[in-house]
């Protein structure tokens, strides 16, 4: 299991950072799983890129220690604010 967070700018910035991961750690792109977090909108373009060449590419779902109500959970995508709302975990 590997995690790290980078700035990208731009979609050729996410696989240039991703694919050089795979790389250096002599990964598949057809078997590796990929989560993500943030502002990672299926069928954007950094969601386009990417799945060239990582085939499996999922969200990260949402921890199971959050309590959300029914309207909150229908209004938010469960990876957006994944780091924000995982700073309570930190002290754990």
């Amino acid at each position: 299991m590997y995690s790290n967070a980078f700035k990208v700018e731009s979609a050729d910035d996410l696989v240039y950072y991703t694919m050089m991961l795979f790389q250096q750690f002599n990964l598949s792109g057809k078997t590796q799983k990929v989560q993500v977090t943030g502002d990672f909108q299926e069928n954007s373009n950094y969601h386009r890129a990417l799945s060239r060449y990582v085939k499996q590419i999922y969200a990260l779902t949402e921890i199971q220690d959050f309590q959300y109500s029914e309207a909150t959970r229908r209004q938010l995508s469960t990876h957006a604010f994944f780091d924000l709302l995982s700073i309570p975990l930190c002290g754990q």
